[in-house]
């Protein structure tokens, strides 16, 4: 149990148990996109929202416009293809849509990397 206040919950705690999470995948690679598509396919729980294939760093409308609005539930970044586009596109998703949980997808397990997918905005 949080010490939250009970009465001020956040947008993706007060979606109904009904409606699936959305996910927006960026840059996955073909095995983990397969994989997704997969899980995604076999249950009501998960909305594939969007797939992205690339990071769009030099895009510079709202991340809104390109992950969509509503912003989703769950962004999975790829953060082996291009790690420093990966957390450059972490960051603009944290700040201008902060109620998205943003998935750092690696191979790589080094606590530097780690660190910095999280200081990018990742929360996973």
């Amino acid at each position: 149990m949080t010490s939250k206040n009970p009465a001020q919950a956040s947008s993706r705690e007060s979606i109904p148990p009904s409606e699936p999470l959305s996910v927006v995948s960026i840059c996955l690679d073909k095995e983990t996109w397969g994989i997704l598509k997969i899980f995604v396919d076999s249950t009501p729980v998960v909305r594939l929202q969007k797939h992205l294939s690339d990071y769009r760093v030099d895009d510079h409308e709202s991340v809104l416009e390109w992950v969509g609005d509503p912003p989703p539930d769950i962004c999975l970044l790829d953060f082996d293809s291009d790690r420093r586009s990966a957390a450059m596109v972490a960051e603009r998703i944290h700040a201008d849509a902060p109620e998205t949980a943003i998935f750092a997808v690696s191979a790589q397990s080094q606590p530097d990397l780690i660190i910095q997918a999280m200081r990018s905005g990742c929360s996973e």
